[in-house]
């Protein structure tokens, strides 16, 4: 009984400390933007960090739940599942899908704040993208002002970004299956 214990308490620990250091580091910097007399920039920049956070995580969530929604109208045949090892064990599929819907909504939700922490870690492009003006002379190349490379490309290379990098999972996670198929058929 006592292990149980002082594992739930290192666990509450490791959970509590980075969220009570970032909120110290919250307080300090607040401390600092007030005592310089620059609070509108502390206030401007929470604004745009929460805000891009909420768009990136409620974009994700939304797709995921899209994805959710059609993955589980999904009819399949009327057999049980059968996990075969040592012995045989028939799953229901009622039992199956009682158990996939809130493990799917918790695995969203862990997703939708990876990526909430993602957007707000890219704040700068957002708002520079959002706030970008014309600039009034033009590329000597392609023509196209000056402004469009210092507002708007920051934020449309970091989607290019994003999107390769999601590209790459989805590849990477195909090939291994393949790679093991042929791993075993060689053997």
């Amino acid at each position: 009984m006592l292990k149980n214990k002082s594992f739930i308490f290192f666990v509450l620990v490791a959970l509590t400390l980075p969220f009570a250091f970032s909120l110290l580091n919250f307080y300090t910097d607040w401390l600092f933007f007030v005592e310089t007399g620059f609070s509108s920039v502390f206030t401007t920049t929470l604004y745009a960090k929460s805000a891009a956070g909420l768009l990136f995580g409620g974009v994700l969530f939304v797709f995921v739940q899209i994805n959710l929604y059609y993955a589980n109208r999904a009819q399949f045949p009327d057999n049980g599942v059968y996990i075969v090892g040592g012995g045989s064990l028939r799953i229901d599929r009622d039992e199956i899908s009682r158990l996939v819907r809130p493990v799917s909504m918790l695995v969203s939700i862990v997703l939708m704040l990876f990526a909430a922490n993602w957007g707000a870690m890219r704040w700068e492009e957002l708002l520079l993208f959002r706030s970008g003006v014309n600039v009034g002379m033009p590329d000597p190349v392609i023509g196209q002002d000056i402004g469009f490379y210092l507002f708007s490309f920051p934020f449309l290379e970091m989607l290019r970004q994003m999107s390769s990098k999601q590209r790459s999972q989805r590849t990477g996670g195909k090939s291994l299956p393949r790679f093991c198929l042929n791993y075993n058929r060689n053997r």
